[in-house]
């Protein structure tokens, strides 16, 4: 994605972990710092807070006794929203934190390495896919920041690895021993936009 498509397709966990990069707020609840704006509205009318918490803890109300905003609007919902800032200590100290920001209530079933409860089960995961993207996604801010497109960094990471390439001649059998022709192999992938 990140050495073809880049302004061209839109993948949401990619889009997701880009805007902070970019200054932007996340689109997606599950990252964002507070929930409870996608709320779940059943067949009978009932609202609920979230459609991950469709339950009696959860119910709002129905819209046929109350408005919808009268609901939003409600202690109970802003009181919801706002305890998905309540984590772990290993959460608040981690360098990821912006990025996920605890992740989605219904997925925090594990403890920390030191026993808090309240950890995301997705959190190694994570972590992986923000520590390998980061250095992408600052890229892709300074590129923003200068106001060029970002399409520019898929130019100049396929660059990046035509010049890295094993040096061979167009004709030469490829170095990453596919028994092709470089030109019709590594270099052809390389250079293709």
């Amino acid at each position: 994605w990140i050495r073809h498509d880049t302004g061209h397709l839109v993948i949401q966990n990619f889009d997701e972990a880009s805007r902070p990069y970019l200054g932007m707020d996340h689109a997606l609840c599950i990252f964002r710092e507070t929930c409870g704006d996608v709320v779940a509205l059943e067949h009978n009318g009932d609202l609920y807070s979230c459609d991950h918490f469709v339950d009696r803890n959860h119910r709002l109300g129905n819209i046929r006794d109350r408005t919808l905003a009268e609901m939003l609007d409600s202690s109970v919902q802003n009181d919801f929203g706002r305890k998905k800032a309540d984590l772990p200590q290993f959460c608040k100290q981690c360098e990821f934190l912006n990025l996920c920001n605890g992740g989605c209530p219904k997925d925090r079933l594990i403890d920390t390495p030191d026993g808090e409860p309240g950890l995301n089960y997705l959190c190694a995961g994570l972590k992986k896919f923000f520590k390998h993207t980061q250095p992408y996604f600052r890229q892709l801010a300074a590129l923003h920041q200068a106001g060029m497109p970002i399409e520019e960094l898929s130019r100049r990471l396929r660059a990046q690895e035509a010049e890295s390439l094993p040096k061979a001649g167009r004709n030469d059998p490829c170095p990453c021993g596919s028994g092709k022709k470089f030109k019709r192999c590594c270099l052809a992938k390389a250079l293709a936009v």
